[in-house]
């Protein structure tokens, strides 16, 4: 199938750089699977460590047929479904003062370019625009890329500084987290 050797020659190409470019003249575009995809957070508190769901993710990932380049990817979360598992801890990191998800209910990705990463094996690097409350920033996010079949699995791990974002520390009395949070991704991506 053709779209199975698309996948393949796109995961067998690692150690070539992909680049970003115009539209692909035959482009195969794979689609993020929500219900198989999650995104994670990590922080640091003065009481414990807070890990859980950022939300729900969609995406799509663009490949150009004749090469096997990315030509395009933007990965959008829904914020507003953060879960912590503490009903008042959700709505106090929602709220106008932190997260403020009326306003800015998304975190996206928006992809500009990836390399391989010559110090870690089957690790891509990949660069793009963060946009979280409001703000968009520079990124480089290290990714491991999984042939699953037709299918693509992609992992990683990044640390964003809330300062970057214009996010305060989220706190409650005199107990605050740590200046940053990392920030886990773990996405299908199908045909």
């Amino acid at each position: 199938m053709r779209r199975s050797r698309i996948a393949v020659a796109l995961l067998a190409t690692l150690a070539v750089v992909v680049g970003f470019s115009g539209g692909p003249a035959l482009a195969i575009e794979l689609r993020l699977v929500p219900d198989s995809s999650r995104v994670e957070y990590h922080i640091t508190h003065s009481i414990s460590d807070v890990t859980d769901v950022a939300g729900r993710a969609s995406g799509r990932v663009q490949i150009d047929a004749s090469n096997t380049s990315v030509q395009a990817a933007a990965v959008e979360v829904d914020l507003r479904a953060l879960q912590t598992g503490i009903s008042k801890r959700d709505a106090h990191i929602k709220s106008e003062e932190y997260l403020n998800v009326a306003r800015f209910p998304t975190a996206t990705f928006a992809f500009a370019s990836a390399a391989p990463d010559a110090a870690t094996p089957g690790t891509v690097r990949v660069h793009g625009k963060l946009g979280l409350h409001g703000v968009e920033r520079e990124v480089e996010i290290p990714l491991v890329l999984e042939p699953r079949g037709d299918n693509l699995r992609v992992r990683g791990k990044f640390t964003i500084a809330f300062a970057d974002h214009g996010i305060k520390r989220p706190k409650k009395l005199m107990f605050a987290t740590g200046k940053t949070v990392d920030v886990r991704v773990d996405l299908l991506f199908s045909p």
